[in-house]
């Protein structure tokens, strides 16, 4: 006898029970699992991003304005990038109430 020639008393009932709780639990951490697999690589995208743009000139005349913007500091960009060396025409900041700072052609090396 096949299953459609079957009484429906005797066929398989609906699985319509609820999940366990030891399975919600697995379905979670798969969950979480990918999560963080997720943002690991777009974090590692992101270190990927800055460090080529640390090497380029026009990357690290965009950084250095968005640094710049943030903190109040003066800074006009000369020529070079983060990672070999950055010559800066002139930095200005005010270290403390009254005491301001100058600096005029300067290079700059990171590391």
């Amino acid at each position: 006898m096949t299953t459609s020639q079957m009484p429906q008393s005797e066929q398989e009932p609906n699985n319509t029970q609820p999940r366990s709780p030891q399975a919600k639990r697995s379905f979670l951490a798969s969950w979480l699992i990918k999560l963080l697999a997720l943002l690991l690589f777009l974090l590692v995208i992101l270190c990927v991003a800055v460090y080529i743009m640390a090497g380029s000139d026009k990357g690290t005349k965009f950084l250095i304005e968005k640094i710049v913007s943030g903190t109040g500091v003066k800074l006009e960009y000369g020529e070079g990038n983060l990672r070999d060396g950055l010559l800066v025409k002139s930095i200005s900041m005010n270290a403390a109430e009254g005491i301001n700072v100058h600096f005029l052609d300067t290079f700059v090396q990171v590391g």
